[in-house]
């Protein structure tokens, strides 16, 4: 199984469930069919990018990543679709970019400082990583 193709994915999913809640008026109808929208994509794990992550992370490391990002995952989606204050809201958004970015710096760290595919440079760019 390719963990790698599936903590990229995740990672996707997460960081565009970010940008949708820091972009919507979480008031809105809308709100819903787009959380819904980027939560499919977990059943459909992407097929390339994971590739060089399998290579250089080992099995359980990556299922520790990747259950770390799918409860970051679940928590923000419930939140985006509850009733919370916006600051409540605002405060899970920084838990899940936090999230976003301590996984690019372990694929970082096991992959000689450096991460392995362009999509992944984006997010710690998007999401400001350090």
């Amino acid at each position: 199984m390719e963990y790698g193709n599936q903590i990229v994915t995740m990672l996707q999913v997460l960081s565009n469930l970010v940008v949708i809640a820091q972009a919507l008026d979480l008031r809105s109808g809308n709100r819903q069919s787009k959380i819904e929208e980027v939560s499919e994509r977990l059943e459909n794990p992407f097929k390339v990018g994971g590739k060089k992550i399998d290579q250089v992370i080992d099995t359980k490391t990556l299922r520790i990543m990747m259950k770390n990002t799918e409860k970051a995952v679940h928590k923000l989606q419930k939140v985006l679709e509850s009733e919370l204050p916006e600051s409540q809201k605002e405060s899970e958004i920084a838990r899940a970019e936090k999230v976003i970015c301590d996984e690019l710096n372990r694929i970082r760290k096991f992959n000689k400082s450096a991460l392995p595919t362009k999509r992944l440079e984006k997010f710690w760019e998007s999401h400001r990583c350090a």
